[in-house]
């Protein structure tokens, strides 16, 4: 089982790739997680995720090439295994430079 305060989801964005601004999408399971997720509980590292109060700036191209880290943070309570597994999605965008 996985509470609000327990649950931390952190990625790096690829090498040679620069985040797309506001491409963040949290999607549930076929079978509920029970968990939400609004752009208040993602939060960004420019520093390889030592910090994370960052706050992405959209340049030209809509991307920040500053952004290291995010770190997903979802809501709610999700209950353990009881027949099928509970499941969600997250999904962000890169450009590859």
């Amino acid at each position: 089982p996985a509470d609000s305060n327990s649950l931390a989801i952190t990625d790096p964005v690829p090498a040679d790739s620069s985040f797309v601004v506001g491409s963040v999408v949290f999607t549930d399971g076929s079978t509920s997680s029970g968990l939400t997720m609004s752009a208040a509980n993602v939060s960004y590292s420019n520093d390889n995720g030592a910090t994370w109060t960052y706050t992405p700036v959209a340049g030209g191209d809509g991307t920040d090439p500053n952004v290291t880290n995010i770190k997903f943070s979802p809501q709610g309570s999700m209950a353990g295994k009881t027949g099928t597994a509970p499941s969600f999605n997250i999904a962000f965008k890169v450009i590859i430079k």
